[in-house]
Formats: C-alpha cells, structure tokens, sequence
C-alpha cells in the first residue's frame, strides 16, 4: 500500500538567491501556507496502484519558474503550485490530495491558520461548555451582522465577492479570533454555530414538549 505524509516539506526563511530586501517589512514574498495541502486527512491509494501527480493548468510548478519559498515578488496574489495534487492510476482525473501553493504576499499567515488540531492528546485545560455559556455564545453569533464585500488585494483573500462578517463588528467572542486577534479562527467560528445550533434544538425541543403536552390536555 502506498501512502504517503499530508505535511509539505519545503524551504523555509529566504532563499539563498534572495536579497535582504526579501524580509523588509511590507516586502512582497512568496509564503507557503502553514497547512500545507490544506487537506483534512492524508488519502492514499490502493495497494498495486500508483500515485500520480496533477497539473494545475491555471499555475506553474515553482521549480519550474524556480521560485522557493521567501523569495521576493512584485504581484500580489500571484501563485505556484510548490506540490502538485495527486491522484492514483485507477482514477487518474480525480484528486485524492489537494496541491499545495506558494503565494505572493506581504507576510505570513497565522502558523495555526485554518488547520486545527482537535485531538484531546494535544488539548490540556478542557473545559465543557455549560448550558448557559452555550446560551451567550449563541446570542452573540445570532446578533452578528453579515456584509457582502471585497478585499482590497489579493495578497489579503480572494478578490471576488466574499460575505462574511467584520472583526470590529463582533461582540465578546475572543474564541472566533487568532491570538493576533486581526485574523478569524474558522474553527473557532464554526464551533461557535455548532453551539448556537445546538442551543437552537433546545428551544425546539422545549417548544415540542410543551405542543405535546397541551395535546395531551385536550383529549
């Protein structure tokens, strides 16, 4: 059976091709994302079928346009593949693994951007959330407004239309922001509408009992 690692194994800090203006605050650069592939779970292929490397039609290979990661570059948002998505032999058009890309930007990302570890062996000061906190959390994602809107460049997000809602805007949940407190914690976030979910049944069933016990009384 083949398998085969999640994590991208790259270069790290500037290149030895790269001038100290590479790292200048506000510097454009190539950064990797700190996911990596960004995948869930590592996928491999069935045992006698080999894995198989995709092109991405729309970007180069970074070692094709021999970029690595921390070099400088002058477009932001511009991108290269710096690992290719896979497929195995059997289904040769259908990705197992996503790729993972090298973007133009003028700095990082957060190093724990989108790719939570929820695992209890890697958690310590576990706390369960009680009716009443879940009840808050609730409110405030409930009192959250929604914006339609666009970034301002690429290297900040997507520059298509987004809907989304505005850190300055959000009232007291530390828990949907990274500790940099500029960036939001998706998982964080969707916990948060897991919760407002699961407040949201309670009523219901609060609601269904009582519909059934007034059934009841008028037998």
């Amino acid at each position: 059976m083949l398998t085969f690692s999640l994590l991208a194994v790259g270069l790290t800090g500037a290149s030895a091709c790269g001038s100290d203006e590479d790292a200048a605050e506000g510097a454009l650069a190539y950064y990797a994302h700190p996911c990596g592939r960004g995948d869930p779970v590592s996928q491999m292929c069935a045992a006698g079928d080999a894995l198989l490397e995709l092109e991405d039609p729309a970007v180069a290979r970074c070692s094709d346009r021999t970029i690595a990661e921390g070099d400088s570059c002058s477009t932001e948002g511009e991108r290269c593949v710096q690992l290719p998505a896979q497929a195995c032999t059997s289904s040769p058009t259908a990705s197992i693994n996503s790729a993972a890309y090298l973007t133009c930007r003028s700095e990082a990302l957060p190093a724990d951007t989108a790719c939570p570890r929820s695992s209890v062996a890697v958690k310590k000061h576990v706390q369960h959330v009680d009716t009443a906190v879940r009840a808050a959390i609730a409110q405030t994602m409930l009192a959250t407004k929604l914006a339609k809107y666009t970034y301002v460049s690429p290297s900040v997000g997507d520059t298509a239309p987004q809907l989304g809602f505005m850190i300055e805007e959000l009232g007291d949940a530390p828990y949907v922001l990274h500790s940099d407190g500029a960036h939001v914690n998706v998982y964080g976030y969707a916990s948060a509408i897991l919760a407002t979910v699961q407040e949201q049944q309670r009523a219901i069933e609060k609601l269904k009992a009582t519909v059934e016990k007034l059934e009841r009384q008028c037998r």
